[in-house]
């Protein structure tokens, strides 16, 4: 029999790297759609100001302002954004999360079909830890800001996950 320390341990393991995969993956989309929005915004405010310069030049001045200040955000992109080296290494730590969980579903699916045994369990716990802490010391150079929208999506999103892994343990927390 396997001890329940073992099991809970295991799984809070899951819930935490299913947890920090979703954060991350939402991170990256929300790092992306600001990029992509003063993209577009700053094409926008250059049309508007091409096309308005005949018709009204105070309120094409103004457009050209703001569109010289889209410019610089632009130029200055990677001291206000993150740069592309900065999301290529958030994307590698999103892959490991991703690939990490796998392993620790793989020791659930051992759990739960009682192949396994407490040294066993042991041993594989041990192994997520090294591999997590692979993980942290990628993730610890860079700066992830909390954002609590994305914390509040993220762990709704692994409510569900949980709650679909195993009804009988989370369903009872509401």
């Amino acid at each position: 029999m396997i001890d329940d320390f073992l099991i809970v341990n295991i799984l809070t393991t899951l819930e935490e790297g299913k947890f920090q995969e979703k954060y991350i993956e939402f991170y990256l989309e929300k790092q992306r759609y600001i990029k992509r929005t003063v993209k577009i915004i700053a094409i926008v405010f250059a049309f508007i100001g091409i096309v308005s310069w005949e018709f009204n030049k105070l309120v094409s001045s103004i457009i050209f302002v703001a569109c010289a200040t889209f410019q610089v955000v632009l130029v200055a992109e990677d001291l206000l954004f993150r740069s592309p080296e900065e999301i290529a290494t958030i994307q590698k730590i999103l892959s490991d999360y991703r690939k990490y969980n796998l392993e620790v579903f793989a020791v659930v699916t051992k759990i739960v079909i009682k192949n396994t045994t407490n040294e066993d369990l042991v041993t594989d716990i041990n192994r997520l830890l090294n591999i997590k802490r692979e993980i942290l010391e990628i993730e610890s150079n860079i700066n992830l800001k909390e954002n609590k929208r994305l914390i509040k999506k993220a762990t709704e999103e692994v409510e569900v996950y949980m709650k679909q892994l195993n009804p009988n343990i989370y369903g009872e927390q509401q």
